[in-house]
């Protein structure tokens, strides 16, 4: 165990443990008495999480950019944390939709559940499952969520478009979504 303010959290009661605990008191006390806080509010900091979300960031993407870790940023967007390290707020309202030419995007789901709905009309879904390399059970893309990721977009567009040319699908829906 290493002592000093940790070992005092953790339960050690020795004499250099008491004394860094007891330093950590007053620093934090003096700073608090002047003003200077060791958090700030987070909501401007969970406003852009979302903010950036919804324009097609994924969590995975902006816990990249920032360095923060998942379970930090997450509890920011889901309001768990109401206050926040000053260098998390910076690092996170730092981040820009600019930044990740290449990340992940979202998009709507409803071109997904059409042609999914088209494919499920001639085909078993374990086949549509096999044929988008999911594991069996998993929900198709879509199918529990307005956004799909792009990647997935594309893929079921891709097989939809596959199934079309072998005349298993009507092609005609393709151009009715414009996929």
């Amino acid at each position: 165990m290493t002592h000093g303010h940790t070992g005092y959290c953790k339960g050690c009661r020795c004499d250099v443990c008491v004394e860094a605990r007891s330093t950590y008191s007053r620093e934090w006390e003096r700073e608090r008495s002047h003003g200077r806080l060791r958090t700030i509010d987070a909501r401007e900091t969970r406003d852009h999480l979302r903010r950036l979300e919804h324009g097609g960031l994924s969590m995975r993407a902006i816990e990249r950019i920032t360095g923060k870790a998942d379970s930090t940023l997450r509890g920011l967007r889901d309001g768990r944390h109401q206050r926040t390290h000053p260098e998390t707020a910076e690092a996170v309202l730092c981040v820009t939709l600019g930044d990740v030419p290449d990340s992940p995007s979202r998009v709507s789901s409803r071109v997904c559940r059409l042609l999914i709905a088209e494919m499920r009309r001639v085909l078993r879904k374990r086949d549509i499952e096999a044929a988008l390399r999911l594991g069996r059970g998993t929900p198709l893309p879509g199918e529990r969520c307005t956004v799909v990721s792009a990647t997935n977009h594309r893929r079921i567009c891709v097989l939809y478009e596959l199934l079309a040319r072998q005349g298993i699908v009507p092609a005609s829906v393709l151009d009715e979504v414009n996929a």
